[in-house]
């Protein structure tokens, strides 16, 4: 199997290269397919992934432009990202404005001139705008938004910070569009070595007395919040406050 990572010049690129390299999830006969748009920083992490897993690496490549990719799985984590300042909020309007150029070159180029086998997981945003036009394209069965189940791991993670337990060990779903159209859905919520009865309490625990109801103007009110200390713990909280 080949792997594409679209975006490979950002964070999350450069966390999926070294991943899937350190975790073997290649062969040195694979190949490992780095695009982007700055050539000389992708030519820099080939030659760091190269130095680094010398013994284990696969053939890497470079590729530009959309019309290179060439790969069985691709990874798309390219366009505009959002903020990473605490203090401010991601406007999705605006990333979907700015990254639907993005998807529709990618998924036009794979549909012209891909195999009609690969697959395609999307984790840049909007990630639904993105599933969307690479469905459009591709067909639905040959396409995943990673969306929905990058805030069910934080929901479990926050969980398990909270009743201190491994996050392993946490049952709980995140449902909707990625963003604030997200909602906890604790009628699910299960704790591996909890009998009923105690998780029936973890969950009054961690509502804290809120309602479903509730959920629509604590967001609105988060949103208002402009201090990026408060931030942090309310964004914490929010997470494990609700049931669906």
């Amino acid at each position: 199997m080949d792997i594409a990572i679209v975006g490979a010049n950002g964070d999350v690129g450069r966390s999926l290269a070294l991943q899937i390299i350190a975790r073997q999830l290649l062969t040195p006969r694979s190949r490992l397919q780095l695009v982007g748009r700055r050539a000389g920083a992708l030519l820099g992490l080939r030659a760091d992934l190269y130095d680094a897993f010398a013994e284990i690496t696969p053939e890497i490549d470079v590729a530009l432009e959309p019309e290179e990719v060439a790969a069985d799985l691709i990874l798309f984590a390219a366009g505009m990202t959002a903020p990473t300042d605490s203090g401010r909020m991601v406007n999705r309007h605006e990333l979907a404005r700015a990254n639907r150029m993005v998807f529709e070159s990618y998924a036009r180029s794979l549909a012209e001139r891909g195999h009609g086998e690969e697959l395609v997981v999307v984790i840049s945003n909007p990630v639904e705008l993105g599933v969307e036009v690479f469905s459009r394209y591709l067909g639905t069965r040959r396409v995943i938004g990673m969306g929905a189940f990058q805030d069910t791991m934080r929901l479990k993670r926050e969980i398990a910070a909270d009743l201190g337990v491994r996050r392993q060990h946490v049952q709980a779903y995140m449902l909707g569009e990625h963003g604030e159209a997200l909602v906890p859905v604790f009628s699910k919520l299960w704790i591996h070595g909890f009998d009923e009865a105690e998780v029936g309490a973890a969950r009054r625990r961690l509502r804290r007395n809120r309602l479903p109801a509730d959920f629509p103007g604590d967001l609105v009110r988060e949103r208002n919040v402009t201090n990026p200390y408060r931030l942090t713990s309310i964004r914490r909280d929010r997470r494990a406050l609700y049931a669906a």
